[in-house]
């Protein structure tokens, strides 16, 4: 009895048992699912009961009829493989599209002076450009001149009243064109606005140059400062760079202001653009990389230099400096009006000698050397009141003057005149040769040719030519006696001196043979040399210059050839 109740205490207990493991193997198979879910879960058939508290084996459980599955174990959750997120294709942007082109035409005051333009645009774009011509916008408006040129949509945009291409910068691209008015002519200050608009107008295509007369000078200008090399970031005034405007440091003098190489003058802005100007009239666009450098010096003592002339009516003086550092020095030029002549110079009471630059206007110039003061200069003029003719007859061949005597004194702008005579007919020459008749055919005064009459038969009478020097001086030669001598004649000339406030000499002169051909040239153009030779004589060339004589001694040559150094070519 006892035997058959443990059975049935073991069979009630194997069924329990497997009625709760089908419970759990179906609440686990609700709630998570497989790794893979394309796999078929399997269940394990279940192991033997334990055994019975007697020890003793239990007997085995028969299957049941409905084959009742063996719980599986716990699945693990995995955890889903990441997924690389792939980057989105590009997204092509689109142009926006330009349709409208608004122009509008007022005066500074903003006031229109034109009726505004709208213009429907086709197939354009932003950042495309356009041409105000192609699209025939007349821009020109009577009576005013145009001034400026602005994009109400985009300020950075730069036009000059020149500019006919424009970039669209929006959807409705809106640009502004402003007018001043022409003022009337008889009003002054409207005079000056007309001045104003020419100088706009006077402006660059490119804005590279401009005229300084309308740079703004109300702003601050950004420069380098370079003092005795050290230097630094400083400003100044927009207008004329002066050592009055530069900044001022002590221990340091203003030098002056470059830009690269160049000394400029003046600075100033333009549509926020900075300016500079070597020639105070032209303003040359700052460029990238560029800078405006103030340039002082370790100060050191100057000087001033005063100077006093006595009566400016009778020179000039080319002053030097004004003011000279310590240590160095000076030089200036003194002329004397033609007629006068330097009397004195002195610097500081004491007499400096000069050096004539220019012989033909006694041209002087003076330095002072080793300035360590104030130094004053005076230069004292003198009105010459007489001057001396003189000469040597051993310098006029074949011919002599017969009066006046050398030495001879004419006063300041006094007219005088001396007589020249030929040797008489027949007469050997100076120096041997034939004799025969005597002609004039060369007279130097001061350093000067003189023309001369060609003629020496009684055509040649009382017939003056004339020859004006340098400083007024006029000179006329006159053939005034023509004398029967023997079988020819010999010759008498009166020439005349007007003008001259200077020392008159005679240099040279000459009378030539009658029956001897003679060449002189009087004028080149072009032509350095003269190359001379008699005869065919070709490899006998002989150089000769102006009024140089170029004769044939035996008289029986007819052929004369010449060549030229040429100094220009046409």
């Amino acid at each position: 009895m006892m035997k058959h109740l443990k059975r049935f205490v073991a069979i009630t207990i194997s069924m329990v048992m497997a009625f709760q493991f089908c419970t759990n193997d179906f609440y686990l198979y609700a709630e998570t699912e497989p790794a893979d879910p394309g796999q078929t879960q399997v269940t394990n058939e279940p192991e033997s009961g334990p055994s019975d508290s007697t020890g003793e084996a239990a007997e085995e459980t028969p299957p049941s009829d409905i084959g009742t599955p063996e719980p599986s174990a716990p699945v693990e959750e995995q955890p889903a493989a990441p997924v690389e997120e792939q980057p989105a294709p590009p997204v092509e942007e689109q142009p926006e599209v330009a349709s409208t082109l608004k122009v509008e035409f007022v005066d500074v005051n903003n006031a229109s002076v034109k009726e505004t333009v709208e213009q429907a645009l086709k197939s354009k774009y932003v950042k495309e450009t356009i041409n105000l011509d192609e699209l025939e916008i007349d821009i020109n408006v009577e009576g005013y001149t145009l001034t400026e040129v602005k994009d109400k949509n985009d300020n950075t945009q730069f036009y000059t009243t020149e500019t006919k291409d424009f970039v669209l910068t929006g959807n409705v691209t809106e640009l502004q064109f402003v007018y001043e008015k022409i003022p009337d002519e008889s009003n002054d200050s409207e005079s000056e606005n007309a001045k104003t608009n020419e100088d706009l107008n006077s402006i660059q295509k490119n804005h590279q140059e401009l005229s300084v007369n309308i740079l703004s000078t109300e702003q601050m200008i950004s420069v380098k400062i370079n003092r005795a090399g050290t230097e630094e970031d400083g400003q100044i005034a927009a207008g004329n760079i002066t050592e009055e405007t530069a900044p001022k440091y002590d221990g340091y003098t203003f030098v002056n202001a470059t830009v690269g190489n160049d000394v400029i003058q003046y600075v100033g802005q333009y549509n926020d653009r900075v300016y500079y100007s070597i020639d105070g009239e032209t303003g040359m666009l700052l460029e990238k990389g560029q800078d405006i450098v103030l340039n002082y010096e370790v100060t050191v003592n100057t000087y001033p230099v005063t100077y006093i002339i006595n009566d400016e009516t009778l020179g000039t003086v080319q002053k030097g400096a004004d003011k000279v550092r310590e240590g160095e020095s000076t030089t200036f030029r003194v002329t004397p009006n033609y007629g006068n002549t330097i009397e004195s110079v002195t610097v500081n009471e004491n007499p400096i000698d000069g050096k004539v630059v220019d012989k033909s206007t006694n041209a002087t110039d003076y330095v002072i050397n080793n300035v360590t003061g104030d130094q004053e200069v005076k230069i004292n003029f003198k009105k010459t009141e007489s001057f001396q003719f003189t000469y040597d007859n051993g310098d006029i061949r074949q011919g002599n003057i017969t009066s006046p005597e050398s030495g001879f004194t004419f006063q300041n702008g006094e007219t005088f005149s001396f007589t020249l005579k030929s040797k008489e007919y027949g007469e050997l020459p100076d120096g041997g040769g034939k004799g025969g008749e005597w002609h004039l055919n060369q007279l130097n005064i001061n350093g000067y040719y003189i023309n001369l009459p060609t003629s020496f038969d009684n055509s040649a009478l009382n017939k003056p030519v004339s020859t004006d020097l340098p400083n007024g001086v006029v000179v006329e030669v006159e053939m005034t006696e023509r004398n029967k001598d023997g079988h020819g004649y010999n010759f008498t000339y009166e020439v005349t001196i007007t003008g001259a406030k200077e020392n008159i000499e005679v240099t040279s002169g000459n009378f030539k043979l009658g029956g001897r051909y003679e060449i002189i040239i009087k004028e080149l153009g072009g032509i350095e040399a003269i190359y001379y030779g008699e005869g065919n004589k070709h490899n006998n060339w002989k150089e000769k210059y102006i009024n140089d004589v170029m004769s044939d001694d035996d008289e029986v040559h007819s052929t004369y050839d010449f060549r030229f150094t040429l100094v220009t070519w046409l």
